[in-house]
């Protein structure tokens, strides 16, 4: 359910395989947006990793990344004219265009780790993540753990999946958060918990249940929402 539009993007991107170790590299540039009173506004990212396959069935993915955000810091909105979560301050001449404009820089340091196995035929998995915004002066780290068993590809099977995440208000930059945890953006932290069940060959249907707080470094209030979907491929 994003509700944002994707930046113009260039990227390139590195995979190759060996019997037991798989890296990985992603390397993209992104148009932002125009700022009414200075420079554009750009994301430049860089992500490396590997699968390692440790046994049969037994595999681990770990990797990290680095998303650095150009001339966020003094410039208004970039969508909708909304911050998403992040700090923002009165503009005295940075941005004529908003009365309201971006405190904090964007440059976010990420980790994560994935392990994968079968336990009776039935695949699971654990995960985390954690990032910080190294730009900021506070209210700058996230973090994220999970689960899954099952996955949905063949007619009748089915997944379960969870996960607890705590966002800080600019540990990331909250136009591009998840849109469906607290309703979109930062400063929030919560419970995701999602079942899958495949129709058909074609068909999946999916129901997602959110248990979060918004709002948390400021006035703190409830945040619960039931999504249901219905995906079809062809």
């Amino acid at each position: 359910m994003g509700r944002r539009s994707s930046p113009r993007r260039r990227c390139v991107e590195f995979a190759r395989e060996w019997t037991s170790w798989k890296p990985f590299i992603s390397l993209g540039g992104f148009w932002i947006g125009e700022s009414g009173g200075g420079s554009d506004t750009y994301l430049y990212g860089l992500q490396a990793g590997s699968t390692l396959k440790l046994t049969d069935t037994i595999s681990l993915t770990g990797g990290a990344s680095v998303f650095k955000y150009d001339h966020i810091e003094g410039r208004g909105p970039v969508y909708d004219g909304e911050f998403f979560g992040n700090t923002s301050r009165l503009s005295v001449y940075h941005d004529p265009t908003s009365a309201l404009i971006y405190e904090e820089d964007f440059t976010e340091v990420e980790a994560f780790l994935e392990a994968g196995s079968k336990i009776g035929g039935v695949p699971v998995k654990v995960f985390g993540d954690y990032v910080q915004n190294v730009d900021a002066s506070d209210n700058d780290t996230g973090w994220l753990v999970g689960f899954g068993v099952g996955k949905c590809k063949d007619k009748g099977s089915w997944e379960l999946k969870y996960n607890y995440r705590d966002v800080e208000a600019d540990a990331v930059f909250g136009t591009f958060a998840d849109s469906d945890l607290i309703g979109g953006g930062t400063d929030g932290r919560g419970h995701e918990i999602g079942a899958g069940y495949q129709l058909s060959k074609r068909a999946k249907l999916g129901l997602t249940y959110f248990v979060n707080e918004r709002n948390r470094s400021t006035q703190a209030e409830d945040f619960e929402r039931l999504q249901v979907d219905l995906n079809f491929k062809f």
